[in-house]
């Protein structure tokens, strides 16, 4: 009968019940969030988990463990038991705690022949109940019941472990240490393995280490292979997907600890307020009944009664606002930030560079500030009057003339702005922040021609740089050291000791490599200069780079004398070849008076003959 009548509704009179229902649907999430970060909330998800668990371990035990052996008494227990009967006859009068004093008393004076006629009767019955015990775990049953139980088992809140390394994933293989301990030093203590490991002589230290080279060369040959697999993509794409969470985790709680909390609505307000009063008129509701409730009282208050909460929020979240706005700009956000939003790195392609802005020169204080528009004018006055679709949806309605007061206050504002930035400019300040700034936009341009000429797919590459003998040395024998464990500034040292005790002879095989690492290079630079994409960019960076012709006054005057002199008439080429030289020299005489003017002079001259 409802569905009938449902549905012989109109779709305007449906649409008010649907509307109110997303009205009470909204109403109540927010009602059940703001009960699930209270107290009370937290304290009754606990105890619904607490119970639930509770119910699921019980019906378990009672579905798969009735065939489990019970546990046997203990000697103590054992003794308890033959005990108490003696002891109800003998003294009736002797009850509870009384009664189990003195069984105890009467277990400590017996004999150590009478306590082993029970510790062994109690040692026997628990072996038999552990071989009991032991089969009845090899059943389905109990392999049910503990992987029902596993499931319950709420995992304890801590940092995430991470994803559990593939079996295909090569294993690192041991250092130096690890290896001299292997074949000589199993069962002894760190320090001594490092202390015999110091004593050996240099020969065998040097084939150790060797061999620890050698296996760790293998080692990143392998890994470098199984980087490119599937399963090594994902590893590496779930491990770096961790470590930002840990990041995010961790800059959130050293950084974030002082951020204004988001204040509640005002429905939120009416409840917190009135919970007290209505939970004594209302007994039996608890939890989110007694909110619900609240919730429902409030959607049926007056306009004005609601309006005084309303205000409150309002007021409250303005307040939650400047707070915010406030704490935004503090160090520590940006040092979150700087966690939470690194600054991209400069990719292949020229568009990812685009984005990356270049840094300029910090504006100083003295520097005036770019005056806001008319529209955020008025948003800053409309504060709290919904998001950006509705401030301008507002600002739209308030049409030509609700509009004028704030075009003509942005108008003034932008007049005098121009003003103090012109006196900005003469002051020495203001002259060293432009010279810095011209700089640094010019640096961002060329940084950008070379992104786009030399930086997409395809694009040819600049040589890596060749190595000294020095640098070739370094990088034979560093594994060999690194492996060893030592720190950067102790193996840096050792390889500088090591490269000074070569002789002329021995540095000779690295020196060879080095001239012919750096013919290779200048071949590779050669070819890479000759490239399309590097001229294309060097084109680029001459015409960013190319000083800007200044526009003097000789030119104009020298335009003005040239109008005056012919009236309009063009002179024959012939003549005006001859009478270069008399151009130059008012060329010069101009140039005293203008030196701006001196370089563009006598092209000017000779376009007007």
């Amino acid at each position: 009968k409802l569905q009938e009548m449902w549905d012989s509704l109109s779709e305007e009179d449906k649409s008010q019940y649907t509307a109110k229902e997303a009205e009470m649907q909204k109403d109540y999430q927010e009602t059940l969030k703001a009960f699930h970060e209270s107290d009370e909330g937290k304290q009754y998800a606990k105890k619904v988990r607490v119970i639930q668990k509770s119910r699921a371990t019980a019906v378990a035990k009672d579905k798969f463990l009735t065939d489990m052996p019970k546990k046997p008494l203990g000697h103590l227990q054992l003794y308890f038991r033959d005990k108490v009967k003696e002891l109800k006859k003998a003294k009736p009068d002797l009850k509870g705690a009384d009664l189990k004093a003195e069984i105890t008393n009467s277990w400590k004076t017996m004999s150590d022949e009478e306590r082993s006629v029970y510790q062994e009767k109690g040692k026997t019955l628990f072996q038999e109940y552990e071989a009991k015990l032991g089969e009845f775990k090899e059943t389905e049953n109990y392999k049910k019941f503990e992987s029902t139980m596993k499931k319950l088992k709420k995992p304890v809140k801590k940092a995430p472990g991470g994803p559990s390394k593939p079996a295909s994933m090569p294993s690192k293989p041991p250092d130096v240490i690890k290896l001299f301990k292997e074949k000589a030093g199993a069962g002894k203590k760190s320090a001594e393995i490092s202390e015999a490991f110091r004593e050996l002589p240099a020969e065998e230290k040097e084939k150790l280490r060797e061999q620890a080279a050698e296996a760790f060369n293998e080692y990143e040959e392998q890994m470098k292979e199984w980087k490119s697999t599937e399963e090594g993509k994902k590893y590496l794409k779930d491990t770096a997907a961790l470590a930002k969470r840990r990041r995010l985790a961790t800059a959130k709680e050293k950084f974030l600890k002082d951020e204004p909390k988001r204040p509640p609505n005002a429905a939120a307000l009416f409840r917190n307020e009135k919970r007290s009063e209505y939970a004594s008129q209302f007994p039996d509701l608890k939890g989110l009944r007694l909110n619900g409730k609240l919730s429902e009282i409030y959607r049926g208050l007056p306009e004005e009664e609601k309006k005084v909460y309303e205000d409150m929020a309002k007021e409250k979240n303005d307040e939650y606002l400047e707070q915010l706005e406030e704490f935004q700009k503090s160090s520590e956000y940006k040092k979150y930030l700087a966690v939470a939003k690194p600054k991209a790195k400069a990719a292949g392609k020229a568009k990812a560079v685009k984005k990356e802005t270049k840094k300029g020169p910090p504006v100083p204080d003295s520097m005036p500030k770019r005056p806001p528009k008319a529209m955020a004018l008025f948003m800053a006055a409309n504060k709290g009057g919904g998001g950006l679709a509705e401030q301008a949806k507002a600002w739209k309605e308030l049409g030509d003339e609700g509009q004028k007061k704030y075009i003509e206050e942005a108008k003034d504002k932008a007049e005098e702005y121009e003003k103090d930035l012109e006196d900005f400019k003469k002051t020495a300040e203001g002259k060293k922040y432009l010279r810095l700034k011209a700089a640094a936009d010019k640096k961002s341009r060329i940084d950008n021609a070379r992104a786009q000429c030399l930086g997409g797919e395809g694009a040819p590459k600049p040589p890596k740089p060749a190595h000294n003998a020095y640098q070739l040395f370094v990088q034979e024998k560093r594994p060999l050291l690194a492996a060893e464990k030592k720190g950067l500034g102790e193996i840096a040292k050792e390889l500088s000791a090591m490269w000074g005790k070569c002789s002329e002879e021995e540095k000779q095989p690295y020196e060879e490599k080095a001239r012919q690492s750096k013919e290779e290079y200048d071949e590779a630079m050669k070819e890479y200069k000759s490239s399309e994409g590097y001229k294309k960019f060097e084109k680029r960076r001459a015409a960013i780079e190319r000083k800007p012709k200044p526009k003097g006054r000789a030119k104009a005057k020298s335009k003005t004398k040239g109008t005056k002199g012919t009236k309009g008439k063009g002179r024959p080429k012939a003549k005006a070849k001859g009478k270069a030289k008399p151009s130059e020299k008012a060329a010069d005489s101009d140039s005293d008076s203008d030196v701006m003017g001196s370089d563009s002079d006598s092209t000017s001259s000779s376009s007007s003959d």
